[in-house]
């Protein structure tokens, strides 16, 4: 009877952790996909990762310790929509900007990480959109960016 409760805990453990380490390798195996373009809005060029596919989008720059000053964050939508955003698992804030057909329709400044307390903010677009860009809180108004400004892929 002690055989069969041994090996009942030892086989329950050992498909456990297969399974968590097997997502791991899943969850690292997506995002070492994940590409890099350059995005340029009124002569700023800044590089993006980009994120096309669901789980890159859910994840996005959480649990990240920085971004870097030219860097960025490019989600990228198949069709149009309207998604939420939101920081959880952030551990800076960030300028959000909604971006369709090539050109910014609202920008969401200093998008902040939430206190434990406090019930989780989002974000959304006031229209559909094709990109969300997130950047470094304050970069927007460094580069005076505001709604109507183009965005465009850089060569």
């Amino acid at each position: 009877m002690r055989n069969k409760i041994f090996f009942l805990i030892f086989g329950v453990l050992t498909i456990g952790s297969a399974l968590f380490i097997g997502r791991s390798y899943l969850r690292d195996f997506v995002f070492a996909q994940t590409k890099t373009t350059r995005v340029q809005i009124k002569g700023t060029i800044l590089q993006a990762e980009v994120m096309q596919t669901e789980a890159q989008r859910e994840k996005g720059l959480s649990g990240r310790a920085t971004l870097g000053m030219d860097k960025a964050m490019l989600f990228v939508y198949p069709k149009p929509t309207t998604p939420v955003f939101w920081m959880e698992g952030m551990r800076f804030p960030l300028d959000i900007i909604f971006i369709s057909k090539g050109k910014i329709i609202e920008v969401v400044k200093e998008a902040m990480p939430p206190m434990p307390e406090q019930v989780r903010k989002t974000y959304s677009p006031p229209a559909s959109i094709d990109w969300v860009l997130e950047v470094n809180a304050g970069l927007s108004d460094r580069q005076e960016w505001k709604v109507g400004d183009k965005v465009t892929l850089a060569p």
